[in-house]
């Protein structure tokens, strides 16, 4: 009998030091970084964190109140307001049952699913208490925010990820597959990405992940009672927290209806005990619906505050309506937003699918196990599929994936699973290396991601090499443990690094079956892979991208680990010490404009006037600023006839703002420059820091530019008038090209 490509036999039981190691590693990982802006106004955290507050501070859901004002308008008023400020995504029950939305006196609530809040509940109780005794103060909003996403979501989703193992080190055969599926599970997934966010997604996916594994015998074919109870606690938890997860839970439901049929280790007792569990949930859920909104079967969604979401889900039924094409490429394929651009080893799941559905997936390796319920992940998934391509909000607003479907994702892993065991059979080497490129991808993508952005605006057509890759490159890194350790910017990421590049290389080796990636082939195969995706969906470089991206930066935390503290303040050293050259001092005024110092960094600018005389500024300083103005919008990496790539200077923006104030301000003293017109003088800084507009699309504003009439009396030679002009002709497309080097 040939066995050279028959995989060794999983563990009967428990967790191998191995798996523990990179569950370790996973968790190390994930609690890294703290990805928080404060400026942000995340509404997915933040009306969740008011809702806690409410029920533990005031016992009531109520977040705020909408009241007269006194001058014929309404104002929101609490003290959750008057803590933390005005918050998004609210629903409000009138006073008046005749009165229409949002225009009345009434109840302000969280238009979210509260099962987040729920289990917020005692974190907050603790942490307030323990701050309020041992500090003696109240915690901070950011400081909430972290140790509720560390009890809500990051431990939920840990012990998903540990429940995952148990199931692929029983049920897989390949031990290549199943280091592959955990790792690209834990670093590569949305499972990763939405962990870190005190909302419903994450924590959804792991109640309705865990609740399934829970239904699988942990040995023998008959489910337990205990943990038929536990299965339906978790999964009616999982619709308590995120309505869609309910598609998943009546699939799973429907799938224990036909065990009870079949008798197949599920009857009456274990069925009595699965909606015994599913009962609190429920409960807990209907009276959340009562209380805020008149009826256990009423949402939010009939009681939106905001105007613009309400438009938002007209179409159809709650948003739902037929599945679109532009619904499934934008959630599944879009370089802005596709599931398999974000975490490309997720395409297998294609496949995966194909061979379940033509019962190609192994033989449960251990005689003693029932066969997988392949078909269970093939129906998750096409409901999933089917629901995500109906809604007509698939886009989700600000968010890295389609963050509706986050709790498709065990499932997914699990087809893609089982369907590798039975590939990497027949073709072991070639299976374990195209998997090995697109499990290292995706790591590789989502750990960017993870490192500057909670969410991309719409400006950007593939926001991982448009905002993520600048960000991370230019140090506008969320602060994380390396900071602790004197470790910042770029260097703060490097023990997280060096753990994932030994993850891999550790779990892909060769050991002692045949299914191992080729590690040159690997290595090479995914460069290939990240050059081409970083070449996807290129589209000219627009001032709404350059907006988004100073935005963003303008508001980074203004603590000693930002990534421009340090350099301002040795720069600010040295303009006490008389030592600024002219790069030095174009550089400080830059840092000083995005920091909104507009008159410091004017006063700044000014020392470069020797004498009161402006012939000394030259190409130096205004000049090279207002030489700016030439330059196509489209185009606004360059300056003064030199190329500039987002955060190589940041002059994109704020250096134009900043010399046209000199320039109008001082027009009287310097003479030459009252020749200008002053039409279209306006903040070219104003303007980059407005950032996104309410509809997260972005503000079109009227191009800046001061009309030049004599080059000479800009000190600025024609030669390099025409230089630019020569920029100009090149073309928009060389901003995207700067970019990606």
């Amino acid at each position: 009998m040939n066995t050279t490509n028959a995989p060794p036999s999983p563990r009967s039981s428990g967790v191998s030091w191995e798996v523990r190691g990179i569950l370790i590693a996973i968790a190390l990982v994930l609690l890294w970084n703290f990805p928080y802006l404060e400026g942000l106004n995340n509404p997915n955290e933040h009306v969740r964190l008011h809702m806690t507050v409410a029920i533990v501070d005031h016992g009531t859901f109520a977040i705020a109140r909408r009241e007269p004002d006194g001058q014929g308008g309404l104002r929101d008023v609490g003290s959750a307001y008057d803590r933390f400020g005005w918050v998004n995504d609210k629903a409000i029950r009138c006073d008046d049952p005749g009165a229409v939305p949002p225009h009345c006196v009434g109840s302000l609530y969280a238009a979210k699913a509260p099962g987040t809040s729920y289990l917020g509940v005692p974190f907050y109780w603790a942490v307030s208490r323990g701050y309020s005794t041992i500090a003696g103060r109240d915690a901070t909003r950011a400081e909430l925010i972290y140790w509720l996403r560390l009890g809500t979501v990051i431990l939920p989703t840990l012990l998903l990820l540990l429940g995952l193992s148990l199931y692929l080190e029983r049920r897989v055969a390949s031990r290549f597959v199943r280091r592959a599926t955990l790792i690209g599970l834990g670093l590569g997934s949305m499972l990763f990405s939405y962990a870190p966010v005190f909302a419903g997604h994450g924590l959804a996916a792991a109640c309705l992940g865990g609740g399934f594994l829970l239904l699988i015998p942990k040995s023998g074919s008959r489910t337990s009672t205990a943990r038929a109870l536990g299965a339906g606690l978790l999964i009616a938890a999982a619709v308590a927290t995120e309505y869609p997860s309910a598609l998943g839970a009546g699939l799973i439901s429907l799938w224990l209806l036909m065990r009870m049929v079949r008798r197949d280790g599920f009857g009456l007792r274990q069925a009595g005990a699965f909606a015994l569990g599913a009962l609190p949930p429920a409960a807990l859920l209907a009276l959340f619906h009562t209380v805020c909104f008149g009826a256990p079967w009423r949402t939010a969604y009939t009681f939106l505050e905001n105007v613009q979401f309400v438009r938002d889900i007209e179409p159809g039924l709650l948003g739902i309506r037929g599945p679109t094409l532009e619904g499934i490429w934008g959630s599944f394929f879009a370089p802005y937003n596709g599931l398999f651009f974000f975490a490309p080893w997720l395409i297998l799941m294609l496949p995966a699918v194909y061979t379940i559905a033509r019962r190609r997936t192994p033989t449960p390796p251990q005689a003693a196990q029932p066969a997988p319920p392949s078909r269970l992940f093939v129906a998750i998934l096409a409901a999933y599929v089917l629901f995500i391509s109906s809604h007509s909000l698939w886009r989700g607003g600000w968010t890295v994936g389609p963050r509706y479907i986050v709790m498709m994702v065990p499932f997914a892993g699990l087809a893609v699973a089982h369907a590798a065991d039975w590939w990497v059979r027949r073709a072991p080497v070639a299976v374990a290396t195209a998997m090995a490129v697109l499990v290292a991808t995706s790591v590789l993508l989502v750990f960017v991601t993870a490192q500057s952005s909670q969410g991309f605006a719409f400006e950007y057509d593939n926001p991982i090499f448009e905002f993520a890759w600048p960000m991370l490159r230019d140090g506008y890194i969320f602060p994380n443990a390396g900071n602790l350790l004197g470790l910042n910017g770029i260097a703060g990421l490097a023990p997280p690094a060096l753990l994932i590049a030994a993850l891999l290389v550790g779990a892909f080796r060769r050991a002692g079956e045949a299914a191992a990636p080729h590690p040159v082939l690997t290595a090479a195969l995914v460069a290939l892979l990240l050059s081409l995706m970083s070449a996807a969906a290129a589209a000219p470089w627009s001032e709404q991208k350059t907006n988004g991206i100073l935005w963003q930066r303008a508001m980074w935390p203004k603590a000693d680990q930002a990534p421009t503290a340090r350099e301002r303040a040795t720069l600010e050293e040295a303009r006490r010490a008389g030592r600024l050259d002219p790069h030095a001092r174009r550089r400080l005024v830059t840092l000083l404009s995005l920091a909104g110092e507009q008159s410091e960094a004017r006063a700044v600018l000014r020392e470069a006037y020797s004498g009161g005389d402006d012939s000394s500024l030259g190409q130096a300083d205004v000049p090279a600023a207002c030489h700016y103005h030439m330059i196509d919008q489209a185009h606004p990496h360059h300056l003064g006839g030199v190329d500039h790539a987002p955060g190589q200077g940041d002059v994109v923006a704020a250096w134009f703002g900043i010399a046209r104030g000199v320039v109008v301000e001082d027009q009287e003293r310097t003479g030459p420059l009252s020749q200008h017109r002053r039409e279209g003088v306006g903040g070219a800084h104003e303007t980059a820091r407005a950032g996104p507009s309410a509809n997260h699309r972005g503000v079109k504003h009227p191009e800046p530019r001061i009309e030049r009439d004599d080059p000479e009396a800009l000190d600025i030679e024609e030669p390099d008038v025409a230089k630019s002009r020569e920029h100009l002709a090149a073309g928009g497309q060389r901003g995207v090209k700067l970019l990606r080097q």
